[in-house]
C-alpha cells in the first residue's frame, strides 16, 4: 500500500513532539538517573520570571527540609537551610506539584525530631509516584548555599568535587505563583561559586517555609519546606 512522504513526515512530527521535554530512560550511570536535558526549567509566572538558564538541565530534584531563621529583635532574617535532595527525573514534569504537595503534607506530619536530610535519606517520602533515590544534601556553609552530592549515601560519595555552592545575581528571585498560597518562598536563580556539579541552580515549585511576619528577641525557628531544583550545565560526573 502507497503511503505519502508527507503522511511519514507528520506522523515523524508527532513522534518527536511527543519526546520533547519527557525524560528519557537513558541514564547517567548514577542509580538509573534519566536524561533530563530536555526539560524547561520552571521560570515563573510572566513577567515575574527568573533568568533563562544558559545551559541545559543536568538533575531535577526535590528538596525536602527546613529553612532556617533567627529573630533580629522584630522580624525573623533568613540564618540559611538544611535539606535532603530526592531525584525527580524519572518523573513526568506534570507530577511536580502534586509530589511537592504531598511531600510536604508527609514531612510536616513527622513528629519525630528528624532534620530534613536524614527524613530524605531514611525513606520518608518512599511510594510517591516515580520519585528517585536520595542524591544529596543542601545546607550552608557560612552565608553561602551548598548542594552536595558527595555526602555520605549521596550519588558521588566521596568524590570531593561533587557539589556547587551558588551566588544570586541581582533580582533573581521571584515570589512563588499566587496561586499556590502565600506561605511558599520565593523561586531562585544562582550562579556557581565553587564546585563542579553545576554552573547554575534554580529552586522553584516551592511549598511552605515562609516565617511568622513578627517576633520579639533572638530565637532561632525552622519552618518546614519542599521545593524543586534544577541544576544545570556541569561536568558530569564531578572529576575526582
Amino acid at each position: 500500500m502507497f503511503v505519502s512522504s508527507l503522511f511519514l513526515a507528520s506522523l515523524s512530527s508527532v513522534f518527536v513532539q511527543l519526546a520533547v521535554g519527557a525524560p528519557t530512560a537513558s541514564s547517567n550511570g548514577q542509580r538509573g538517573i534519566c536524561d533530563v536535558s530536555g526539560l524547561y526549567v520552571h521560570l515563573g509566572e510572566y513577567p515575574n520570571q527568573l533568568p533563562h538558564p544558559q545551559h541545559n538541565p543536568k538533575f531535577v530534584y526535590l528538596g525536602v527540609g527546613t529553612q532556617n531563621y533567627t529573630c533580629n529583635g522584630s522580624s525573623y532574617g533568613s540564618n540559611g537551610a538544611l535539606a535532603g535532595l530526592i531525584d525527580l527525573s524519572c518523573t513526568g514534569e506534570s507530577e511536580y506539584e502534586s509530589i511537592a504537595i504531598e511531600a510536604l503534607s508527609r514531612w510536616t506530619a513527622e513528629s519525630n525530631e528528624l532534620n530534613g536530610n536524614t527524613f530524605a535519606q531514611n525513606g520518608g517520602l518512599d511510594g510517591i509516584n516515580e520519585l528517585g533515590g536520595y542524591l544529596g544534601e543542601h545546607f550552608f556553609m557560612g552565608n553561602i548555599p551548598r548542594w552536595d552530592f558527595s555526602v555520605a549515601g549521596g550519588i558521588f560519595e566521596g568524590n570531593e568535587n561533587a557539589f556547587v555552592m551558588g551566588a544570586q545575581p541581582a533580582a533573581a528571585n521571584v515570589p512563588a505563583p499566587k496561586d499556590t498560597g502565600d506561605s511558599n518562598v520565593a523561586w531562585l536563580y544562582l550562579t556557581r561559586q565553587d564546585g563542579e556539579l553545576a554552573d547554575e541552580v534554580y529552586r522553584t515549585d516551592t511549598r511552605g517555609g515562609v516565617a511568622p511576619q513578627s517576633c520579639s528577641g533572638s530565637d532561632s525557628i525552622q519552618v518546614k519546606y519542599v521545593s524543586v531544583y534544577w541544576l544545570t550545565g556541569s561536568s558530569n560526573p564531578p572529576s575526582n
